[in-house]
């Protein structure tokens, strides 16, 4: 089975479906928005919580980006605009829930201003919004914005992870303002199993994994990809898991979004 083959039309795999056995021959890939579904859908079609964690893969980062016409070149200015307009300066996003929401939030929160958020269906409509002048800025993934970014059609004003990204090696880090304190979002990609699967087979899954991510072609396709190369044990991603599921939870209650 491919891994494409795991997901459905809105991103959520159907686990009580695919996952029939828990002899490590399934798998899946798990995200940051797998995660913030898992805390913000009443409807999930399986218990985040009970899935068997195998190994990180790799991990993002997430750009900010306006318009090159826009009045702010950096995060203070980008804070400053805010807290001159509260509410005013619309920020667009793939997505309802998406990780991109969410960080966006989350920088709301951590900076105290008032974004007036925009969902779109899609990161090219939304990254079209702000070349349209329908929205001023965007938060979305490095692969996705780099071409606009290196094209001068699109602003970086900084990267949301707490180090520079070998990517865009030239933009800030959010922290770097000195005005967001402990803000350090990262997209995350890792690989898991059913509930229950054995200790042995975990071991033995997570050793391969990282002997194929440690693989100097595999490395290669990655980086071209947009992210970072980051193995782990199974209980340092399971740590993860349940940090960030603590994390976004406790977002979503402070920027008052109701489960859906």
């Amino acid at each position: 089975m491919r891994i494409s083959d795991l997901w459905d039309t809105t991103n959520v795999l159907n686990l009580g479906q695919r996952f029939s056995a828990n002899d490590g021959y399934t798998l899946g890939i798990m995200t940051a928005g797998q995660i913030i579904a898992a805390v913000t859908r009443k409807d999930m079609p399986y218990d985040s919580a009970a899935l068997t964690p195998v190994g990180q893969v790799a991990s993002g980062t997430f750009l900010i980006v306006t318009r090159p016409d826009f009045p702010a070149n950096s995060v203070v200015e980008l804070v400053a605009a805010a807290r001159a307009a509260p509410g005013k300066i619309i920020l667009a996003s793939p997505g309802f829930a998406a990780t991109q929401h969410f960080a966006g939030e989350l920088f709301k929160l951590r900076a105290e201003v008032n974004l007036l958020h925009v969902p779109f269906r899609s990161s090219p409509e939304a990254i079209n919004a702000v070349l349209g002048k329908h929205a001023d800025a965007l938060f979305d993934t490095v692969p996705a914005l780099i071409g606009q970014v290196q094209a001068g059609s699109l602003k970086a004003l900084a990267v949301t992870d707490k180090n520079r990204f070998p990517a865009v090696p030239d933009v800030p880090t959010v922290m770097e303002s000195g005005i967001v304190p402990n803000y350090d979002v990262t997209s995350w990609y890792g690989v898991f199993g059913p509930p229950g699967l054995a200790p042995s087979v975990v071991t033995k899954l997570n050793k391969t994994l990282n002997e194929i991510i440690a693989d100097e072609k595999v490395r290669e396709h990655l980086v071209a990809a947009g992210v970072v190369v980051k193995g782990s044990t199974a209980e340092e991603f399971g740590r993860l898991l349940t940090d960030e599921t603590d994390r976004w939870n406790a977002v979503r209650e402070a920027a008052g979004i109701a489960r859906q």
